[in-house]
């Protein structure tokens, strides 16, 4: 199997069986007819040949004072066809400067050997302009000396002018490169050293049956483009079966073949939207992985590099050694997936938190050490319990939304199963969120109060002897008007218990009615029937619409009453403190 990674000696230079077109039995790379032609610019500052000469020479300084060695140039696509090329999907331009870069070396007596860039670049539309005015030195020498003429173009033989496109490109890049290699003066050589020796390409092949053009288009679109996940893969395929080296070629064969499946197995499951919102993000749970098993090395990925991932385990130098840990963490994920008290005490924590950094640190904890940790967490997380009756909505949105979260996902009692909580429909699917039970605007668009509401309303405002008669005879009137409606808004905000956490569930913007605040029965109906039709409900919002959070003085089923909201912030504070005493193991 050929290498995933090639320094630029390696990308042309056939002579060497560790070479890219050695590896793969070709001799030069194919530039195919759907490629466009050279466009890479010049003249600006950020113009692509420019920052590339700008950004390879500040990698050669670096490595001069003890920076990091190895310089990558991101990566070109590669198909083996049935002839002697390589065909290049994606990374021409690359290659051609590259190729321009090569030359002027050679042209400046640099690198003390032949041009390794020579015969390299085969296109398929055209004539080879390299092998006729780059590779050789005279010819690239009185190349550079011409001037490019704007209305006629070059001239490169006697009255023979061209113009074209990418030609002007191709010339001006050669020459803005002799112009630099110029100003480098003595240390040519050693940057010429630092460019074959340590800038590096990854090289992505396609498998042979695959359309190129199909690629090439989806590349240049932005459809598929090479992951952080896809380079790590090949990089420890590529690196961790070739650390014994006295395995015969057959045998590392079959070991890399063994670790794809076990990596595309780990990666499948890991990616599972369920799985991978839960420890990660949807979709990111390899590329989340990979992060932790980094971390563990006890530094991070530079995250401001492209491919921060690939270039920090590029460095490690046991391969075996990281993909056992990715092994490991899988499988230790995977294990507290798995276990019911560890998922909910996890998934509570992500949720109340609302990050996932509580990983760090943690992954190789046994399970005792782990629930611990995650229990003390949980305490830290909820209130004091003398404190929850003075929670409201106004100013403790949070606290009691980690709270009603908590109700359910724990149980206090016992002797009551534990039930893994099903936090991905919990969160994707209806966006449950903090509402008032008892709503705080009862009469919302187009909507009238039957008798009984109008009676739920005048008791959570304390009864008719305590409010005032004017709000007493517009509540008891068929129809209000908006002013007439926002006068006892006003008074419950102001004199009831509406903010308090008693009167507080999880909701879904769907059951608090689109069209204004639903009253208790009108939200406890549309609950049963979600439930009746097997959709997700939190535990503690059925147990309230159900009526079955209390264990006696139920007066009615389909009313929220002031003595509701009092016995359910008495039923909370006894949770509440149950946490807040629960012993660790």
């Amino acid at each position: 199997m050929p290498d995933l990674i090639y320094n630029i000696k390696n990308i042309f230079d056939t002579t060497d069986r560790n070479g890219c077109l050695s590896q793969y039995e070709a001799k030069k790379y194919l530039i195919p007819a759907y490629q466009r032609g050279y466009k890479w610019a010049s003249k600006k500052e950020n113009d692509a040949v420019c920052l590339l000469m700008r950004d390879l020479k500040v990698a050669f300084e670096n490595a001069k004072l003890g920076g990091r060695k190895e310089y990558f140039l991101q990566y070109i696509t590669i198909k083996k066809n049935e002839s002697e090329h390589l065909e290049v999907i994606d990374g021409q331009q690359r290659l051609t400067t590259l190729s321009i870069l090569l030359s002027v070396f050679n042209l400046l007596d640099t690198n003390n050997e032949d041009n390794i860039a020579d015969g390299k670049l085969h296109y398929a539309l055209r004539d080879n302009f390299f092998d006729t005015h780059i590779y050789k030195k005279e010819k690239l020498e009185a190349l550079i000396s011409k001037e490019w003429d704007n209305e006629k173009g070059i001239q490169l033989e006697e009255n023979e002018y061209k113009n074209e496109q990418d030609l002007y490109y191709l010339f001006h890049a050669a020459k803005f490169i002799k112009e630099q290699l110029d100003d480098m003066n003595l240390e040519q050589k050693e940057f010429y050293k630092f460019i074959v020796e340590n800038v590096k390409l990854i090289v992505n092949s396609v498998e042979y049956h695959i359309e190129s053009e199909r690629v090439f288009s989806n590349l240049n679109s932005n459809k598929v483009p090479l992951t952080d996940v896809e380079l790590v893969k090949g990089l420890l395929l590529t690196k961790a079966t070739r650390q014994n080296n006295n395995k015969h070629f057959r045998e590392i064969l079959e070991i890399r073949a063994s670790k794809g499946r076990q990596w595309d197995e780990i990666e499948s499951v890991l990616n599972d939207d369920k799985f991978s919102s839960f420890f990660f993000k949807k979709g990111k749970g390899m590329e989340g992985l990979l992060l932790l098993v980094a971390e563990s090395f006890e530094s991070k990925a530079d995250d401001k590099t492209q491919y921060p991932i690939f270039n920090f385990f590029n460095q490690k130098q046991n391969y075996n050694e990281v993909f056992d840990k990715i092994k490991l963490y899988y499988f230790i994920l995977k294990d507290w997936y798995e276990n019911i008290e560890i998922y909910n005490l996890l998934g509570f924590i992500f949720f109340a938190e609302k990050e996932k950094d509580f990983l760090n640190g943690k992954i190789e904890k046994n399970h005792v050490e782990l629930i611990n940790i995650l229990k003390e967490k949980r305490t830290e997380l909820l209130p004091n319990s003398d404190s929850v009756a003075e929670l409201n909505y106004s100013e403790n949105r949070n606290e009691i939304n980690k709270i009603l979260l908590a109700m359910s996902v724990f149980n206090i009692s016992k002797e009551i199963k534990e039930v893994k909580f099903d936090f991905y429909d919990f969160a994707e699917n209806k966006k449950w969120t903090l509402e008032h039970i008892f709503p705080q605007n009862p009469e919302g668009k187009d909507k009238c109060l039957t008798v009984e509401q109008r009676e739920s309303v005048i008791e959570i405002l304390g009864g008719k002897e305590k409010i005032d008669v004017e709000i007493y005879d517009l509540l008891n009137k068929e129809n209000r008007t908006d002013e007439e409606k926002t006068k006892y808004y006003d008074l419950l905000a102001s004199k009831s218990k509406i903010h308090s956490i008693g009167n507080m569930a999880l909701l879904t913007p769907e059951d608090n009615s689109s069209v204004g605040n639903s009253m208790f029965d009108e939200k406890r109906k549309q609950i049963l029937e979600r439930i009746q039709k097997g959709s997700f409900v939190p535990k503690h919002t059925f147990e309230v619409f159900s009526k079955m959070i209390f264990k006696e003085n139920v007066v009615t089923l389909t009313a929220w009453s002031n003595d509701d909201i009092v016995n359910h912030t008495k039923i909370i504070e006894d949770f509440v403190t149950h946490f807040k005493k629960t012993e660790i193991l």
